[in-house]
């Protein structure tokens, strides 16, 4: 996830990847649909690797509004 994320989105300032997924409050919506659509099949949280893997298309989703 680490290099997916340094690789395809821009973090601002001291923000991390950790902060993004779980925690930052502007992302509360957005982070609210992933959530939705993992725990369709799995709990959330979820182990960043099986994000990635199991559930590409909702975390591409959510990380577009990381670009904005």
């Amino acid at each position: 996830m680490h290099t997916y994320i340094h690789t395809h989105i821009h973090i601002h300032g001291n923000q991390t990847a950790e902060h993004m997924l779980l925690e930052c409050g502007i992302l509360r919506e957005e982070r609210e649909r992933l959530t939705a659509a993992v725990a369709k099949t799995d709990n959330w949280p979820i182990k960043k690797d099986m994000l990635i893997k199991k559930h590409y298309k909702a975390f591409a989703e959510f990380t577009k509004t990381w670009a904005k």
